[in-house]
Parts: structure tokens; sequence; C-alpha cells
């Protein structure tokens, strides 16, 4: 009798324990489905955008951490709305986004650390399949950055395009996002030189005068001939860059030579 009931005891004790963890699993699943975030609900209306800053593209995952799915991979400079605050996990800051519509719409989380602010204004502009280019061609004066379908983006002043050689240099113009214009807009500019900066860059304006851009991210004049040879410099690593552009560049120190 008394085995018995020890018997019926254990096996209620292991009824429990059974009970218990399947409960202790369910909890630990819903617990991990919170932290992991679901993607945002389509409704949520964007508080920011940004644009992708790595030339090898960026994942967009169901969750915010580096184990979750990968949905696609969105190409350097796709350009995305930022849906919510960030959240800190596996090293990272990440921002629920969701794409434009003519790239699906689809929603997901990306890296913080490799977007950069774009206007909300810059990314609802037309799609690649619109016109565009009107306020281009009736306010040329205006300095403004266009991009027609491809990846390519162009300031545009003065009836020019200077074509913007990569994301430094953009982030050094500090121009604000681009409108989006037809190819046969694009084409209609006549075509200025390559803007590329860097530090150490060696910049000719249209009076003539030649800057180098120091690691500080300042312009730096070079006042003479005798500096510019003392300093190693040569003229094939000078580029003919507009005044404007040069001007986006705070003044530093002149160089003397050492």
């Amino acid at each position: 009798m008394g085995g018995q009931t020890a018997s019926a005891r254990g096996s209620r004790w292991s009824r429990c324990a059974l009970l218990l963890g399947m409960a202790v699993v369910v909890w630990l699943l819903g617990a991990a489905t919170q932290t992991a975030g679901a993607a945002p609900l389509a409704s949520d209306a964007p508080i920011a955008a940004g644009r992708v800053a790595t030339s090898s593209g960026l994942n967009m995952r169901a969750a915010p951490q580096m184990g979750a799915a990968v949905l696609r991979v969105l190409p350097f400079l796709t350009e995305v709305y930022i849906l919510g605050a960030e959240i800190e996990r596996d090293g990272h800051r990440w921002v629920p986004i969701r794409l434009k519509p003519e790239h699906g719409g689809q929603q997901g989380w990306v890296a913080r650390r490799w977007l950069v602010a774009v206007p909300l204004s810059a990314a609802h502009a037309p799609s690649s399949g619109s016109p565009g280019g009107a306020g281009l061609l009736g306010d040329p004066q205006r300095l403004r950055v266009v991009k027609g379908s491809g990846a390519a983006q162009y300031a545009a002043l003065n009836g020019v395009r200077y074509h913007i050689a990569d994301l430094t240099t953009l982030q050094a113009l500090n121009l604000g996002g681009y409108e989006q214009v037809s190819d046969a807009v694009i084409a209609s500019l006549r075509v200025g030189p390559v803007l590329r900066f860097y530090p150490g860059a060696l910049l000719r304006d249209d009076a003539g005068r030649v800057w180098q851009i120091g690691h500080d991210w300042q312009r730096h004049w070079v006042p003479d001939l005798a500096t510019f040879n003392a300093l190693g410099f040569t003229w094939d690593r000078v580029q003919q860059t507009p005044d404007w552009a040069v001007g986006r560049l705070a003044q530093g120190h002149p160089l003397t030579a050492r």
C-alpha cells in the first residue's frame, strides 16, 4: 500500500514537472518572439528616411538580430523609410524600415550604421519611371543633386552636371537628398568635372587657386608655387573643381612649406 502511494505521488510529481516544463518552454518562446521583434506593420508611418551607404549591399532581416533570416540584400544607395526607434542588439543598432513602393514596399530590419540620413521629402520623390525634372529645368540656378534611372548621382547647377564620384564626396558636399529626374533631363545637362573629395585631394578652383583637403575635412590654400613644389605636389594630382564645390568645405589655415 505504501509503495502504491509513493508510486502515485511520483506519477503526480512527474506530471507536474512535465506541465511546468511545458509552461517554461511556452514562456521562453513568447519572450524570444518579443525579443526578436516582428517586422513593423504596413500602417506605420515613416519617421525618417535613409540611404544604404555600403557598396557591398545591406542585409534586410526579418528581425533585429544577426541570426534572423535575410529577406533581401539592399543595393548601394537604395533609399528606405525608417518606421521607428532603434533597438540595440548583437552589437548593432537596428531600425525598422520599409522599402519604397517601386521596390516592393517590403518591411524588415537593418543595422543603422550602414544608413545615411536623407530628407524624408527626398525619399518621397517620384520613381525612376517618372519624367521628372520640371523644377530643375525651371530653376537651373538652384544647386541640387539629381539622379536618373542609374545609380550615378550628379550635382546640377546652371545647366551643368557634375558626377559625384562616391559616397564620401556626397557626404562632404552635404547637399541633402537627390531629386529623381528622367534620363533625358540628365542628358540635357552639359558635362562638368567629376567631383572626388578625400583627405589629401588637391583642388583647383575657377580662379586657378589650389587647395588641399586636410584630414580635418577643411580646404587649405596652397599660396604659391614654391609651397606647392616643397610639399611634393604634382600637377597630375590636381582636380579642376568649380568654386561652388570648393566652397562647400570650411576654409582652414594656408599650407606652408615644411
